[in-house]
């Protein structure tokens, strides 16, 4: 099974060309999406179905294939738009969140901590956004970053490489090189993760500020 995470950067002049990315060359199972426009519904049409963290379609939201079930499921986060699905893979469940924590605060950040911890901990899940935290932000993210995997969270990414691998590359970032997008996951998932990459081209620093992480799980068949 394939995740993609990707905050598409609400640009008009990219939005359509980013969605025939991400569906046509990255074939995502399901794709946690931030910052996308309300027009996405049409795009992904006869691809699947996207569940919105709002009623209204646009923002963060959760892409599912068609002929993967995938009913929304209902959820909130102080300072963050969150939309999550939940998958049936055979006799098992995997809950599946799109998140994107807000930038003006730091008490965002200190909302999601127990928010992911528990979600985690309760049932499988896997939780992709953009989540406005690296390690190279400062001793503070740092640390931040660090309490998530003492405290029981999977870092995909960070557990597969050790290190950052910068996924935004807007106008803040010139002069550091920031990994602001993540996939964090219940423990129990650890064993399947078979990659985690963020996916950066030529191609998707045109498309948006931020580039796409793919997640690949193995036994995770949809």
């Amino acid at each position: 099974m394939r995740i993609v995470t990707w905050n598409m950067g609400r640009s008009r002049k990219t939005h359509e060309a980013a969605w025939d990315y991400l569906l046509s060359v990255l074939k995502p199972d399901v794709a946690c999406v931030q910052e996308a426009l309300g027009s996405a519904d049409r795009l992904v049409e006869g691809s699947g179905a996207i569940t919105w963290s709002k009623t209204k379609a646009g923002g963060t939201g959760v892409f599912v294939r068609r002929g993967l079930a995938g009913p929304g499921t209902p959820t909130s986060l102080p300072g963050s738009y969150v939309a999550a699905v939940t998958l049936r893979l055979g006799s098992r469940a995997l809950r599946v969140f799109s998140v994107h924590v807000g930038p003006e605060s730091w008490k965002n950040q200190e909302a999601l901590e127990p928010w992911l911890v528990g979600q985690v901990q309760a049932e499988p899940s896997l939780v992709g956004g953009d989540i406005n935290t690296s390690r190279a932000f400062s001793a503070k993210h740092k640390a931040y970053l660090n309490r998530l995997i003492e405290s029981g969270v999977h870092d995909c990414h960070w557990a597969r490489h050790k290190r950052e691998v910068p996924s935004f590359w807007g106008r803040q970032s010139r002069k550091a090189k920031y990994q602001d997008d993540h996939f964090f996951a219940s423990r129990s998932l650890a064993g399947s993760v078979s990659d985690c990459r963020v996916d950066d081209n030529p191609q998707t620093r045109i498309l948006s500020d931020h580039g796409p992480v793919v997640l690949d799980l193995e036994n995770e068949a949809g």
